[in-house]
């Protein structure tokens, strides 16, 4: 680019020349003396050249708005000197100008020097307001010693740069055209991210000269995380301990937890968002009404399982549970037992769920360890779960108490269906002893055996959803 005095003899960028950032936009503008008369002081921003692009564009220095201030000065040479500087404290470029020839009161050629403030103006606020997304600034911009009208209010949230992402705030009276201005900023799309916010404010004036980036105004506000872990606490009553156990499975960790002899869960990490524990309860399927009778479906007990939180044992709802974890329920050789004689097909077991201990379904993800005795599943923990052998009827939530369950399959017998009353007899149901003993496997200790059955599932699941 090339800039060109306006006239012949105009003498264009002499005596001096200047660069400085002097409307604080982070960018180096100039300042061109000419020496001709009239003598003048150009100011032009960088911004002002970027509709220029590639080489030799010739640029006429008669033509506004090529610049966007001049300074002319009528009967006397300004700008044979000037300087930049920050007068006023308010970390902008003020400009301080001489004029050796200008006359005063009768004194001539005396000399004056000129000092012109940059758009002295404060901002300061008289209402912020945040909820949610939605977030308001209000107050006043106040330039009274300002040669240059107020032109503008912006803001932006999370960065202060002063080139981009401004957006424009309202003048409260309709328009920004005096040196004191009532604004609104104001968003209902603001950042709700957990942690602190900050919403800056700036100004400009007519000449396009924005607040110094140190003297934005900045309004702070903070979103609370969704979930948090409560920390612990010390000691309320007598029998708590500062040194109580760690909980079973910490914040977004994994592990196995046992739930006894029967019961093991296997939390894969990040599926638990809390410090938790496990509850499992067994409820004999011949002592209550809720579930599947043990000579029709079930094998062995009904099982509770819950996931709780490790301060204050409130359950985990399977809704905030980011990903299904591992049932792991152990069954015996004795349970497999029919009432009518022979033996329920190990293949045939499946693991089956209910909400409410009423309305049960098969879950479709189960696998069996026969070695191990074991029955697992895929599932966002919370409920009841049993081992069935009703590999047939499962439609998901089939309801067991009170319909005729195809059986023929799993159990043998002749009829094509079973029907389960919705009452319960007091009377246990009748086993058919077993003629030989147990084997050693059988009696050996059930932990152990759960706790081989955990590894392999655990082994089987991770190839299968490699």
């Amino acid at each position: 680019i090339r800039l060109i005095g306006g006239a012949t003899n105009a003498f264009f960028g002499s005596p001096k020349l200047e660069s400085a950032d002097i409307n604080s936009d982070n960018r180096s503008d100039l300042m061109i003396a000419k020496s001709a008369t009239p003598a003048s002081v150009y100011v032009i921003y960088s911004s002002s050249l970027d509709s220029y692009s590639g080489t030799g564009n010739a640029v006429n220095m008669t033509s506004a708005p090529v610049y966007d201030t001049l300074y002319q000065l009528t009967g006397a040479i300004i700008g044979k000197d000037f300087a930049l500087a920050d007068i006023t404290g308010d970390s902008k470029k003020d400009t301080i100008m001489n004029a050796y020839d200008a006359d005063f009161n009768s004194r001539t050629d005396s000399g004056s020097v000129y000092i012109i403030y940059n758009f002295p103006h404060t901002i300061t606020s008289t209402t912020t307001t945040q909820s949610g997304a939605d977030v308001t600034v209000a107050g006043t911009i106040s330039a009274t010693n300002s040669v240059a009208n107020i032109s503008g209010v912006q803001y932006q949230i999370d960065s202060n740069s002063p080139t981009a992402g401004w957006t424009a705030c309202s003048a409260d009276d309709g328009s920004f055209n005096s040196t004191s201005e009532a604004y609104t900023c104001s968003t209902s799309s603001a950042p709700i991210t957990s942690g602190s916010h900050t919403v800056y404010v700036r100004a400009y004036d007519a000449n396009t000269s924005y607040t110094a980036q140190s003297s934005y105004l900045s309004y702070v506000y903070a979103i609370p995380s969704p979930t948090p872990t409560p920390p612990l606490s010390a000691p309320s009553t007598p029998w708590e301990s500062s040194s109580a156990p760690a909980p079973a499975v910490s914040s977004g960790g994994g592990g196995t937890i046992s739930g006894g002899t029967d019961t093991s869960v296997i939390v894969e990490e990040g599926a638990v968002p809390f410090a938790s524990n496990l509850s499992s309860t067994s409820i004999s399927s011949h002592d209550t009404p809720v579930g599947i009778r043990t000579a029709s479906c079930g094998v062995g007990d009904i099982h509770q399982i819950w996931l709780t939180d490790y301060y204050n044992n409130a359950r985990i709802l399977s809704s905030v549970q980011n990903k299904p974890s591992i049932i792991a329920l152990h069954y015996d050789e004795f349970q497999l037992l029919k009432s009518g004689g022979g033996i329920v097909p190990e293949s045939s077991l499946k693991i089956s769920y209910s909400p409410d201990g009423i309305t049960w379904s098969i879950l479709p993800t189960s696998v069996v360890d026969p070695v191990n005795n074991t029955v697992a599943a895929l599932h966002e923990v919370g409920g009841y779960y049993m081992i069935t052998s009703c590999g047939s009827f499962g439609s998901t939530g089939s309801r067991l108490l009170g319909t005729s369950i195809p059986v023929r399959k799993s159990l043998g017998v002749a009829d094509d269906s079973l029907d389960i009353p919705t009452t319960r007899t007091t009377i246990p149901e009748t086993f058919v002893a077993p003629k030989t003993k147990p084997s050693a496997q059988s009696r050996d200790n059930n932990v152990g055996i759960v706790a081989r059955g955990v590894n392999f599932l655990k082994r089987f699941f991770q190839q299968l959803f490699r």
